[in-house]
């Protein structure tokens, strides 16, 4: 086998958070904050909690695109521009009655939550930030209410915290590691299966070098750092369960500082361990796709890669930690569809060869790859 598997436990720093030097503002909401209110039910789009999909990084506050029809699935989400945007205006539960309430940014660097039934307003906001940025209303803590998620920016720019209001209890918790000069937050979703979503993100210093990808729990308020001294730049476009067990995984694309792929790694955050994928066939690669290739428990994740005369497919079973690549000499072959050909679990890759002007199937449960003549599939036929 040329790949190469690596999997090992890590001593993950766990680093408790600080407690935010917050100003909580009972019924002091200004009018322009009610006209703000007004003006953002009739105009803007409301963001739940169910904007931000449970198991795929999503842009956070932003609207996001999933390619659908006969060609592959693409449930890759892109980043926010480091979530300069955010969300206008929510209306969700945050204090645990049932009712919905009214959550918006207000005077640039607050945040305002209106109660509709008891009539208590109360503003969220530090001497600290300059700006704010809404970036998601979930549950974090796994107790009634949703939490209301913000990125907060000092008036250089730097960033003051990734903040977590906590209104049931009128409380905020400030995650800031020593060295975060910005960060990303890329999805907030659970990845440990305790109740409560977690916050992933990436988090770079002054000189804009990544520092770490970082996870924030915080139902125990504590956040763990991953990083290789290795690893030049990470991309996060997935976190979904590739190994069967509860809570998400997040799997990385990791290029090192000579501008070559380093691995494909998998941050299984529950057990604290991180799976590392090569392959020295892998010259430039992307993950593609994570779906269920063997019928088993937990996604594969499936990559395209290649080189400058060969290319190829390679799926990762993340469950047994192993990987396999399907190499097609003097071709770069692209997936053209994915579904269930055999009427057996677990899909196959339909792939086009550009350079034949031919089709393949890929059956990874089977170990097979067979020519057909097209990637159309009949239902009740099986492929041979």
């Amino acid at each position: 086998m040329n790949e190469y598997v690596q999997t090992y436990l890590l001593t993950v720093p766990t680093h408790r958070r600080r407690q935010a030097g917050m100003i909580i503002s009972p019924n002091l909401l200004v009018n322009s904050f009610c006209t703000l209110l007004l003006f953002a039910l009739v105009s803007c789009t409301q963001a739940t909690p169910d904007s931000i999909t449970s198991g795929k990084p999503t842009a956070i506050g932003q609207a996001t695109e999933n390619k659908t029809g006969s060609i592959a699935r693409d449930r890759r989400r892109h980043d926010s521009n480091n979530n300069h945007e955010g969300i206008l205006l929510s209306q969700t539960d945050t204090d645990g009655d049932d009712l919905p309430d009214s959550i918006a940014v207000c005077e640039t660097a607050s945040i305002c939550v209106n109660h509709p039934a008891s009539g208590i307003n109360h503003t969220y906001t530090n001497p600290g930030w300059e700006h704010v940025v809404l970036l998601a209303i979930q549950d974090t803590d796994g107790i009634k209410g949703a939490e209301i998620i913000v990125m907060a920016t000092t008036v250089d720019g730097a960033l003051g915290c990734i903040c977590i209001i906590h209104d049931r209890s009128q409380a905020m918790a400030s995650y800031l590691g020593p060295q975060w000069s910005t960060a990303t937050v890329k999805s907030v979703v659970d990845t440990d299966g305790e109740p409560g979503d977690e916050v992933v993100l990436t988090a770079y210093d002054r000189r804009g070098a990544l520092h770490c990808v970082c996870i924030i729990r915080d139902r125990d308020g504590t956040y763990q750092t991953y990083s290789d001294a290795s690893w030049a730049s990470v991309n996060i476009n997935w976190v979904e369960d590739t190994d069967g067990n509860p809570g998400a995984e997040v799997v990385l694309e990791v290029h090192g500082y000579n501008d070559t792929m380093y691995c494909i790694c998998v941050i299984h955050h529950r057990e604290n361990r991180l799976a590392t994928y090569r392959d020295p066939l892998w010259k430039a690669v992307a993950v593609q796709l994570l779906i269920d290739t063997d019928g088993a428990s937990g996604n594969e994740i499936v990559a395209v890669y290649s080189s400058e005369l060969d290319g190829g497919v390679s799926i990762i079973h993340d469950r047994p930690q192993s990987m396999k690549t399907i190499a097609f000499t003097g071709e770069h072959p692209s997936i053209q569809q994915v579904g269930n050909y055999d009427n057996v679990l677990g899909a196959e890759l339909c792939i086009f060869l550009p350079n034949q002007q031919a089709h393949e199937l890929i059956n990874d449960r089977s170990g097979e790859h067979v020519k057909i003549d097209n990637c159309q599939r009949e239902q009740g036929k099986t492929h041979t």
